[in-house]
């Protein structure tokens, strides 16, 4: 679990901050095209072409000077349409419906908490994956496209995560955590479950661990945990809240959070690479 290096904005419901991440009064409209910059480029590409000599010009017969100008206009028209439609697809983001069959909400009785899952698959075993801090089921997306040719897949967003709704969301103690999922587990497979294989990642990897360790879940058949030390990951949770409230709270367009996310990422990769080349070249 790495803390964001995002910077914080207002938080919601303040002051002058909307209360609606994506609300359609708080999306700015669209820049206006680049269509300008894109002509000029053009344009000097031609002047390029005729070594910027304006008897060139003076000398050119009207109608291949007008074949030209037209040519650098429609040059300019397709590199702004490809300009944009190329951002706006590169980062529009992907819907669950392509890795998941379907998505519920479970509510848990004699509760107000509603924890949404995304399952897919329909035989054998349940393989219930449970997301890091700052992430939704969602990130179990394409496991779960391979892994529903031979098993069923169940990932969830825990307690303050993507759709999941509880009556307090800033809890995120280790002990509220597993009592969700088990709550959820009990509320969807009742007292004869299936059999199960637990996966977490990160946070949710320590959640499993603790899920697996209160033997409360008949027929757990497995545990997976991946990118995560527990003694690391329990000590963690205690500033689990302050690293969520440090993440934006507000981007123009969904488009702009992925590729914020996809850029930290990236440089995260980097970072890494880089840390491995230089421990082999010790």
């Amino acid at each position: 679990m790495e803390p964001s290096n995002l910077s914080p904005l207002q938080e919601e419901g303040s002051e002058g901050q909307s209360p609606s991440v994506f609300a359609p009064d708080s999306i700015p409209p669209r820049p206006a095209s680049h269509f300008k910059n894109h002509l000029l480029l053009c344009l000097l590409l031609l002047l390029g072409l005729t070594g910027f000599e304006s008897n060139k010009f003076q000398m050119m017969p009207e109608n291949i000077w007008i074949d030209s100008l037209l040519t650098v206009l429609e040059l300019a028209w397709v590199i702004d349409k490809k300009s944009g439609r190329s951002s706006l697809e590169k980062y529009a983001p992907l819907e669950w419906s392509g890795y998941f069959d379907k998505e519920e909400d479970v509510t848990i009785p004699g509760t107000n908490n509603v924890f949404h899952v995304y399952m897919a698959g329909s035989e054998g075993p349940v393989v219930f994956c449970l997301h890091g801090g700052g992430y939704s089921g969602l990130s179990f997306a394409l496991s779960a496209s391979i892994v529903k040719e031979k098993a069923r897949v169940v990932a969830m967003d825990l307690r303050g995560h993507g759709k999941s709704s509880t009556d307090n969301d800033l809890d995120l103690s280790i002990e509220t955590l597993r009592n969700d999922v088990l709550a959820v587990l009990k509320t969807v497979y009742g007292n004869s479950p299936p059999a199960i294989i637990l996966v977490g990642h990160s946070m949710g990897g320590s959640v499993a661990v603790h899920v697996a360790a209160m033997k409360a879940m008949p027929n757990v058949h497995g545990l997976v945990v991946v990118d995560v030390v527990e003694g690391t990951a329990i000590a963690s949770l205690i500033h689990m809240q302050k690293i969520l409230s440090n993440r934006m709270q507000y981007f123009p367009t969904i488009e702009k959070a992925v590729q914020k996310f996809l850029n930290i990422k990236l440089a995260g990769l980097n970072y890494h690479n880089k840390k491995v080349k230089d421990n082999t070249s010790l």
